[in-house]
């Protein structure tokens, strides 16, 4: 008898919710809502607080243009290779002990959300811009 494989860790690979566009009429607030459910799931696997609801949506989706970016979100399937697009909506969390709270969450995009990973935004800041000097110099020499 074949020994079965083992399956991947559930936690490796989340389940996306599907969009509510029923619910929410408008896909960029389907999206924030998804980001909610995937953020409760988190939240309790890093043992961080959450507090938000669908009642927080309106909030989280008030502005459509990345405050780190400054570039427009995107929604919809569009992904690039197993990614989501680089300027999708992404939870971000401002101080990442303060968990999913409202005052400590913000939409970014993706993109911004990933290359930030653990710095604050002055840090981030710094960082880019030592990074575009960088390559100013070299494009001159």
């Amino acid at each position: 008898m074949a020994s079965k494989k083992p399956r991947p860790d559930a936690s490796t690979k989340p389940k996306l919710p599907k969009p509510r566009r029923g619910k929410f009429g408008d896909p960029f607030e389907a999206t924030i809502a998804s980001l909610i459910d995937l953020a409760k799931a988190r939240a309790k696997r890093k043992h961080v607080p959450y507090a938000l609801s669908y009642s927080d949506i309106p909030w989280l989706a008030s502005s459509r243009v990345c405050p780190i970016t400054g570039l427009p979100l995107v929604t919809g399937t569009a992904r690039e290779g197993n990614r989501p697009h680089p300027l999708a909506p992404s939870l971000d969390r401002i101080e990442a002990t303060k968990g999913y709270v409202r005052g400590n969450v913000r939409i970014v995009s993706w993109w911004a959300n990933s290359a930030r990973n653990s710095l604050t935004d002055e840090q981030f800041a710094v960082f880019i811009e030592a990074a575009f000097r960088t390559r100013q110099y070299a494009t001159l020499h």
